[in-house]
């Protein structure tokens, strides 16, 4: 009798430890395709680039408002309208860079450790290497419009 229990636990044994194999295979696919660890903090390092030169851009933007209308600032001297944002620099220290290239575009760079995202659509269609490319917002006209002027009748 203890042969053919011992017979029985073997077959359950063998199905225990093909499950185990089975979840073990799974887990190892699982963080191949996600990326692992190492993987999420890329992203995160990344996601904080990608924040840092939206505040950026903001800045840019804020620096380029003059009487004249919007003109591309030379540099990112802060002023007392326009303060620099907290980061210039990413975690690493690598410093992000701003390019003029016309004059109303420019380029804000990180050194990104991941080519860009689907999910970050907003910033990845502009994206250019590690340069994200922007244009200054084109102010709407200041010219004054005439209002539709309507003629009222009294009621008789």
């Amino acid at each position: 009798m203890t042969a053919r229990r011992f017979a029985q636990g073997s077959g359950q044994g063998w199905a225990s430890l093909a499950i185990a194999a089975l979840a073990a295979v799974l887990v190892i696919v699982g963080l191949a395709v996600a990326g692992g660890p190492m993987q999420a903090r890329k992203e995160r390092r990344d996601q904080a680039r990608t924040d840092d030169l939206a505040r950026l851009a903001a800045h840019v933007e804020c620096l380029s408002q003059t009487e004249q209308g919007s003109i591309l600032p030379a540099d990112l001297t802060a002023t007392t309208s326009c303060p620099a944002p907290e980061r210039l620099a990413d975690d690493n220290g690598a410093p992000y860079r701003y390019q003029p290239t016309d004059a109303l575009h420019y380029r804000l760079c990180a050194d990104f450790e991941l080519p860009p995202h689907p999910a970050q659509a907003r910033w990845a269609e502009k994206r250019d290497g590690d340069c994200i490319l922007r244009e200054l917002p084109v102010p709407p006209a200041t010219a004054a419009r005439p209002m539709d002027q309507v003629e009222v009748q009294p009621a008789r």
